[in-house]
């Protein structure tokens, strides 16, 4: 089933975000979260595929991982084994992991890889089970519904969001961990960043946080 939101959003020679009249298609799922679609708004499996693009070397991880199932081995597939193979940094590896995670490749519990969910071979992802990946692990933590609040409350849809430096000292959870929301929030479409720019907030978080 197919809706139309009737604006998208559009930046002009200042780089402010405006509502502009179109016809664009949505899903469902993007529908009942109230999303406003932008040019740059990704399906669930072209995030998955931009995201994980991102990491040079990142075939050679999946592969590991899927020797490691195969081998009966999943406990290995952890931070410190992954940066280990890939030479990554540790924060690097976490990133891949929360992706991973957030997009129902890996079930993960205390660091430890207890399941992989799908063949690595051909990933794809369904927008409800990110959606709901997702929202498992923000209900999870009362200090990131928080967080979440806090970025609903303050950011319109099409805003630019600050920095993880100022969100730490109005929020009551470290940079880090901001890092690892603002990318499950990337994951499941509600915010967009591209390279080293301000993430842009593309949806309410409010069905994040009911």
């Amino acid at each position: 089933m197919l809706f139309f939101i009737l604006c998208y959003l559009d930046e002009d020679q200042h780089g402010l975000l405006h509502h502009k009249p179109a016809i664009c298609p949505a899903s469902f799922t993007l529908f009942k979260r109230n999303c406003l679609m932008s040019p740059h708004t990704l399906s669930a499996n072209e995030r998955l595929h931009s995201l994980i693009g991102a990491y040079p070397g990142i075939d050679h991880v999946l592969q590991s991982i899927s020797d490691l199932e195969r081998g009966g081995r999943l406990s290995e597939i952890s931070s410190p084994y992954l940066a280990e193979i890939s030479g990554w940094s540790y924060s690097k590896v976490r990133e891949v992991l929360v992706i991973l995670e957030s997009f129902g490749v890996l079930n993960i519990e205390h660091g430890k890889c207890i399941r992989v969910t799908q063949s690595l071979d051909a990933l794809e992802a369904n927008e409800d089970d990110v959606f709901r990946i997702v929202k498992s692990h923000i209900d999870a933590d009362e200090k990131t519904k928080v967080f979440i609040s806090h970025v609903e409350s303050e950011y319109a849809v099409g805003d630019k969001i600050d920095g993880e430096r100022p969100l730490e000292e109005l929020t009551p959870i470290g940079r880090e961990k901001i890092r690892e929301v603002f990318l499950r929030l990337e994951c499941a479409g509600f915010v967009l960043r591209e390279g080293q720019k301000k993430r842009i907030k593309l949806c309410t978080l409010q069905p994040l946080l009911e």
